[in-house]
């Protein structure tokens, strides 16, 4: 109760405070829609682990192995700080005896919720709704962004990265996503404030953005390495397919500059799996299939994605790939819904298919609206989205993780989407 009396005038005081920084935003009317959504999602995480479904799951073993290391801390400071920071910290007899001490991952995120236990007096609650605000607040700032550089984009970015109902609940609380989505959000703001400064007066990335993106690119690599697998190259393609644009492609169509940057795409991709062992062609699909068959041993037979005869070689996977990027897309869609959970899944993914016809049916021209570096900036973003997506329903092809580990690039999706077709210019042509 002390915590609660403590925490919580403090989180509405932080609340009020991120308004009042963000006073002038575009999207400054929403900001009170999708932050108390988000602390509720916090919470609403937490519940649904703990009296829906017949375990617990990450989240509270993540909590109650933050909780035993925080109470170490206190005891023994010193090693505790060593142990966030070092592998030879002198209390490996302690740190043993935590059952995810052997799951690197894992073990990085109870590290991090040590320390939120610290300060919140080990609280799960407390603790989902801190890390629910840092989240929010990430992708509030990348929307305003998105909606200063496209100002026709204004209510796609609101829905997209502040109310879709996936993306709220499933990045908030005491999840690896609520911190993964936050880094990519900060990765992607830093991006569009450093390339687009000139279109964003007072804009650019402080001195103190550029301290922390190094810590924001790590905690993605530690957390979710695959999301920033994804990511940087996407980055990097749009650098170099922009670059080529505004020099040797000058004069070309748009057609052939959104294909160079699809090949440069690929080539980076290719070239990257030679700098990594984990990264190699051949060891990337024996992990990819080998997680495909753990989720299949583990998971409901109505809650899986079937994909027959998958091997671990490039021909199987590129034979299984259409359905994969489909199902990473759109499903569980309505009718395959098995519970009342899955169903309100079922019915947003069903809305974002039926935007996507729309899109590729009567809007798709709509891209071609933009100036080069605009257009080229939405086709990395597909590009991200599409790979991930694909990837993603091929590892963990069960609904209800999919569903989870899709909010890293779902609000980027959906933002393409809304915006073409609700808006009619969404770019400034440069």
């Amino acid at each position: 109760m002390i915590a609660f009396l403590i925490h919580i005038p403090f989180l509405f005081l932080l609340s009020w405070l991120l308004y009042r920084r963000s006073v002038g935003q575009p999207l400054l009317p929403f900001f009170w829609w999708g932050l108390p959504a988000k602390f509720l999602a916090g919470i609403g995480i937490g519940c649904l682990y703990l009296y829906y479904y017949p375990y617990q799951g990450d989240t509270f073993a993540y909590f109650e192995d933050a909780v035993r290391l925080a109470s170490f801390a206190r005891q023994n400071p010193w090693k505790y700080v060593n142990a966030l920071f070092f592998s030879e910290s002198g209390a490996e007899s302690f740190l043993s005896t935590l059952p995810l001490w052997e799951q690197p991952r894992a073990f990085f995120m109870v590290k991090l919720v040590s320390i939120l236990c610290l300060f919140t007096l080990s609280n799960y609650w407390l603790c989902g709704l801190y890390l629910s605000l840092f989240c929010f607040y990430a992708l509030w700032k990348l929307a305003n962004l998105l909606a200063n550089l496209f100002p026709a984009s204004r209510i796609s970015a609101a829905i997209a990265f502040l109310l879709l109902p996936s993306v709220v609940f499933w990045s908030a609380g005491l999840t690896k996503e609520s911190i993964a989505v936050a880094c990519i959000a900060c990765i992607v703001s830093q991006f569009i404030q450093y390339k687009f400064a000139a279109a964003l007066p007072g804009k650019l990335p402080s001195l103190l953005s550029w301290l922390l993106f190094p810590i924001y690119v790590l905690l993605l690599w530690k957390l979710k390495y695959y999301y920033l697998a994804a990511l940087l190259p996407a980055m990097l393609a749009y650098l170099l397919t922009d670059f080529l644009a505004k020099h040797g492609l000058r004069d070309k169509s748009i057609g052939l500059k959104a294909g160079t940057l699809v090949c440069i795409f690929a080539a980076i991709l290719l070239v990257a799996s030679f700098l990594h062992p984990g990264l190699h062609l051949s060891q990337f699909l024996d992990s990819l299939v080998t997680n495909h068959d753990l989720t299949v041993q583990v998971s409901a037979p109505e809650s899986i994605i079937y994909f027959h005869g998958l091997k671990a070689t490039p021909g199987s996977v590129a034979e299984h790939l259409p359905k994969a990027l489909f199902s990473g897309l759109y499903r569980p869609l309505a009718w395959e819904a098995n519970s009342l959970f899955q169903l309100y899944i079922g019915l947003e993914n069903a809305g974002l298919l039926i935007l996507s016809l729309v899109v590729i049916i009567y809007r798709i021209k709509h891209f071609t609206t933009l100036s080069p570096t605009f257009s080229l900036l939405a086709v990395a973003a597909f590009l991200y989205s599409v790979l991930l997506a694909a990837l993603l329903a091929l590892s963990s092809p069960n609904f209800g993780a999919l569903s989870r580990y899709k909010v890293a690039f779902m609000p980027f999706f959906a933002y393409l989407l809304l915006s073409a077709v609700l808006a009619g210019k969404t770019g400034r042509r440069t």
